[in-house]
């Protein structure tokens, strides 16, 4: 049984997360909706969002009909917990390829923070969507501030000692 996700079938007319010229109708598919399977449905899609989920003679004139058929849609996933590089390009690139429409990237700043900024103002095609938690915060007693504790003390010259020393 094959999985073909909504952010799948998008490429296949126009490129993922660009809105299609028509409408499209992905037809005789199994659609999960994160809770319940329903089967034998045509879903409508307009303007890059699903519009109508309906049965098999859901109709629309003009439209781009991708065959659903033997596979099941799904959701767009979402990776809460990610530590992507300082040009993120690539990785919301493979992301988006992986079934994985956004990506909470964790603790982050300066240039990287900046392209992260930048990309989510853009909202490219092709790519996840980029949320960025910032830099961390830690508690008493958590691993970061176990790790922080045991460190030598900020003139020993280390990022993270002087990161601490800056108030993270």
């Amino acid at each position: 049984m094959g999985f073909l996700p909504l952010w799948l079938c998008c490429p296949l007319i126009s490129g993922l997360c660009q809105t299609p010229a028509s409408p499209l109708i992905i037809r005789d598919v199994r659609v999960f909706d994160g809770e319940r399977t329903y089967a034998h449905r045509n879903v409508l899609v307009e303007n890059g969002a699903i519009r109508h989920i309906g049965g098999t003679r859901l109709r629309v004139s003009k439209a781009e009909i991708v065959d659903g058929k033997g596979r099941t849609l799904l959701p767009g996933l979402l990776d809460a917990h990610v530590h992507i590089p300082v040009r993120p390009e690539s990785a919301m690139h493979e992301a988006a390829s992986l079934g994985i429409t956004t990506v909470i990237d964790m603790f982050g700043g300066g240039e990287k923070l900046k392209a992260e900024k930048r990309i989510e103002a853009e909202d490219p095609p092709n790519m996840a969507d980029l949320w960025a938690a910032g830099f961390g915060a830690t508690g008493p007693g958590s691993m970061l501030g176990m790790m922080m504790a045991k460190a030598p003390p900020p003139e020993a010259g280390c990022g993270a000692c002087t990161r601490r020393a800056e108030g993270a």
